[in-house]
């Protein structure tokens, strides 16, 4: 009887896969964990809004890093900058002023203060990192007079 006990818990321990327990990969029954999302793009989840001359762009813009499926990825803390993408003004030399470089938070960069400094019609804002991704460009808006 005794040896049939041993042989059981032998063919039990054999039948146990230990390595798992021991070398740290799917000793908890759960899928391994995986690395966190690296952005590979970025769009604008809140667009520039037509605005007045010297005005600060309302509500602010923000620029979400996302990744190849297009879910935001909220591990990025990464640099975020922006520019006039298109110029809207008569004279073709527009100024974009505030913080044109901002660190998202939960992977949003936040823009609160952006102003452009000539009228015009038909401006964008280009968004990038760092990385080398593409530049997104944002949908167009307006920049009027301001009324004294």
């Amino acid at each position: 009887m005794r040896t049939l006990r041993l042989a059981a818990l032998a063919a039990l321990c054999v039948g146990c896969h230990f390595d798992k327990l021991f070398n740290g990969s799917g000793g908890g029954g759960g899928p391994a964990p995986t690395a966190p999302s690296t952005p590979s793009g970025l769009t604008f989840s809140a667009q520039p809004q037509s605005t007045t001359q010297n005005t600060a762009i309302a509500p602010p813009v923000q620029v979400t890093a996302i990744d190849s499926t297009g879910n935001a990825v909220l591990s990025f803390t990464g640099s975020v900058f922006i520019a006039v993408g298109q110029d809207g003004s008569v004279q073709q030399d527009a100024k974009l002023t505030g913080f044109t470089r901002v660190s998202a938070v939960n992977g949003v960069a936040t823009f609160a203060d952006l102003r452009i400094d000539q009228v015009g019609v038909g401006y964008t804002l280009t968004a990038a990192i760092d990385s080398g991704l593409p530049l997104k460009e944002s949908g167009q808006f307006n920049v009027t007079p301001t009324v004294p």
